[in-house]
């Protein structure tokens, strides 16, 4: 509904394209914003807005600027922000093979002038999203990315996949060409020697049969500058990180979703690399994250560097990784013998998890990997607290991180928190890449998989695992409705119907 040629001031007066919020300078190859700081940009509800800033080998949608404010005007959804491109409501982007049932999209014709490789590894496709979540693609990886399809390659196995009505073993075949790297429903591959990206729908021409269908592209959707507060926008469908953060940002009230499946395995909703000083993520929804939903992260071995009021509550998670992640994993030592590293004052408060371990895309892997906390970590800890937070249908492990009982500072203090977990899920109670819990009643480390069971269960509170929790067992196991413990038959799982 905006104009380009507006002042940009009102809501009567918009703009219409993000290209009006930066200035481009030496010769294209970097830009200088148009909001200063102290300024507010406000984007129309019901309003999608595409990746179309291509720089150092990446996309966005939006690069902010630091100290501004980013929100909503008008009414209806939440303005959307994606790295995808919609090719569904038309036959006409789908074109037909030599092999029955398998379509194809040639993304060269879908890249910025010039940037001929995002077609390829650059832009890699994670994701297929079919009519808003009903349905989802499930990508198979060649093992030879760069030259997939011959004699002798082959794909590689992916443990238990589905796209929301079946979960199949995908991959681990021989891959001469598409029709034989796709052998189940709604599988895709990303051709990157020739830029095609390749889907098998055996209902037919998959723009007639889907409204909707989001390919999702490589890059984080957008990028957080230090200070920038965002509120109620959705960053949805990026093969990569749907909000990547910075110190001192306010997330309130915002949606991230159907973010991952990238060849590098990352997969963040809204979460940051880098010591983090004052970050904020409270009341947002979360869901369809490959790895973690929230949080932030440093994995350097240079100087030392700190977590430092982190606040994350609120939020309500559904099928990802883990609630939320905060960590470091350098392991340099200071003269007192700890980690030179800190996390400090981080709350992780009155959240609501379900289907962790589930991620995006659906997958039922042999490694039970779910975490409601996850906390590598080899330095100190100071007042960080997980509290009031309940975990619903989740698999794995209830902790990945240390817990203090007895005021030391090394640990999490995890108090008041409700668990409902299925017995028939397995379990694992872990430490810090095989650290024991020393700072427990008792020194307690599990490498085997166990039960959620109420004599595990008792035993987790006298240890000192969050002692003050609530614990509900439950059978579940035919009736996980989304994302979540499947019904083996053989090698078939099976589940009602995915509800969006």
């Amino acid at each position: 509904h905006g104009d380009d040629s507006n002042d940009g001031l009102t809501p009567d007066t918009p703009w219409r394209s993000l290209s009006k919020l930066w200035r481009s300078i030496a010769g294209g190859q970097d830009f200088v914003s148009i909001p200063k700081a102290g300024d507010a940009v406000f984007f129309e509800r019901g309003s999608v807005f595409y990746g179309q800033r291509y720089y150092n080998h990446t996309m966005s949608v939006l690069d902010t600027y630091k100290d501004v404010t980013y929100g909503a005007y008008g009414n209806g959804d939440k303005p959307v922000f994606t790295m995808s491109l919609d090719f569904g409501g038309g036959a006409g982007e789908w074109g037909e093979t030599e092999w029955d049932d398998i379509y194809v999209i040639d993304m060269n014709d879908y890249v910025p002038e010039g940037k001929e490789n995002f077609a390829r590894e650059d832009g890699d496709i994670g994701g297929i999203i079919f009519n808003e979540g009903e349905l989802m693609g499930v990508r198979v990886f060649p093992d030879d990315a760069m030259d997939p399809f011959g004699e002798g390659k082959t794909t590689k196995y992916m443990g238990w996949r589905g796209n929301c009505r079946d979960v199949y073993i995908s991959g681990g075949t021989s891959c001469l060409d598409p029709e034989d790297a796709l052998r189940n429903n709604l599988e895709f591959i990303h051709d990157y020697k020739e830029g095609k990206l390749y889907l098998r729908c055996e209902e037919g021409n998959p723009g007639e049969i889907f409204d909707k269908i989001n390919v999702c592209r490589q890059g984080n959707i957008v990028y957080a500058d230090r200070g920038t507060k965002f509120d109620n926008l959705a960053f949805l469908y990026s093969s990569y990180i749907g909000l990547d953060l910075s110190d001192g940002n306010v997330v309130t009230n915002c949606e991230a979703g159907y973010c991952g499946g990238s060849s590098s395995s990352v997969g963040t909703g809204i979460g940051g690399y880098g010591a983090c000083e004052s970050l904020v993520i409270d009341n947002c929804y979360i869901h369809d994250i490959e790895d973690g939903p929230m949080g932030t992260q440093y994995t350097g071995e240079g100087d030392p560097v700190e977590l430092n009021n982190v606040v994350c509550t609120n939020n309500v998670i559904v099928a990802g990784q883990n609630l939320v992640e905060l960590f470091h994993t350098n392991r340099k030592e200071g003269a007192d013998g700890l980690g030179i590293n800190k996390i400090c004052h981080a709350r992780v408060t009155d959240n609501y998890a379900a289907y962790l371990g589930y991620g995006y895309p659906l997958s039922v892997d042999n490694d039970v990997s779910g975490l409601a906390l996850h906390n590598w970590y080899y330095g100190e800890m100071i007042d960080c607290i997980f509290e009031r937070n309940t975990m619903v249908s989740c698999q794995g492990s209830i902790i990945g991180a240390h817990v203090a009982t007895d005021g030391n500072e090394r640990g999490w203090f995890m108090r008041d928190n409700t668990y409902v977990l299925d017995p028939d899920i397995m379990s694992m109670l872990r430490g810090t890449d095989g650290i024991t819990f020393t700072n427990l009643k008792k020194s307690f480390y599990a490498a085997y998989y166990v039960p959620y069971t109420e004599r595990y269960l008792s035993y987790l509170t006298s240890i000192g695992i969050d002692p003050s929790g609530t614990y509900r067992v439950y059978h579940n196991t035919t009736q996980n409705e989304r994302k979540g413990a499947f019904v083996m038959n053989g090698y078939h799982f099976e589940r009602g119907d995915c509800p969006s």
